[in-house]
């Protein structure tokens, strides 16, 4: 039983690993990541759509690579995408614009994007698409603060749970705090139960 809790936390918590992990495909070749997706778009650039993934959280990930650099193309292309995922109920989007095409950035800003971070090569937008329900894209951070809880019954026995993503992994009841709820430890294992 240990040894199972200790492999569910020996996976690395980078930002994307927590919410929307991106999966990238490329002709038809997959390279899963830590998270692999359920589902894959891999016809989405004969709908005239960008080319995209839909990770575990059911948000899109775009696919950098495949972008149209040319604005008139690309605007097209997003507002379609976008028809797209409000349709399929994808909950948010990632879209990583390269330094190179940053004249695209007003494009995305003018479709609800905002800016996510920035690297020396590209800026990161997003876009939480579900309207009515405050934004669950996780923050950009150099950490996360996750609580756990034992819980014991009468015959000493210990609560395990699975996550639908993972049921073939076991954990304690616990998960993320949200973001500037630092002092409600507590919500974050009563959550799960």
């Amino acid at each position: 039983m240990l040894s199972i809790l200790q492999r569910t936390y020996k996976q690395p918590l980078h930002h994307h690993h927590l919410f929307c992990k991106e999966v990238l495909v490329k002709s038809r070749n997959i390279s899963k990541s830590y998270f692999p997706a359920r589902h894959y778009s891999t016809s989405t650039v004969q709908k005239n759509t960008l080319a995209f993934t839909i990770d575990r959280y059911k948000c899109a990930t775009v696919d950098h690579t495949l972008l149209p650099v040319e604005p008139t193309s690309f605007a097209e292309s997003l507002q379609r995408s976008l028809e797209h995922w409000r349709e399929t109920q994808t909950k948010g989007v990632w879209l990583r614009i390269s330094k190179n095409n940053t004249d695209l950035l007003p494009i995305c800003f003018k479709y609800g994007f905002q800016l996510h971070h920035t690297r020396r090569d590209y800026i990161m937008v997003s876009n939480w698409l579900v309207e009515g329900e405050e934004n669950r894209l996780p923050h950009f951070a150099d950490h996360s603060i996750g609580c756990g809880g034992i819980v014991l019954n009468d015959k000493n026995e210990i609560l395990l749970v699975t996550e639908a993503h993972t049921p073939h992994l076991w954990k304690i009841p616990g998960g993320l705090l949200n973001t500037g709820r630092r002092g409600d430890k507590y919500s974050c294992c009563t959550r799960s139960l």
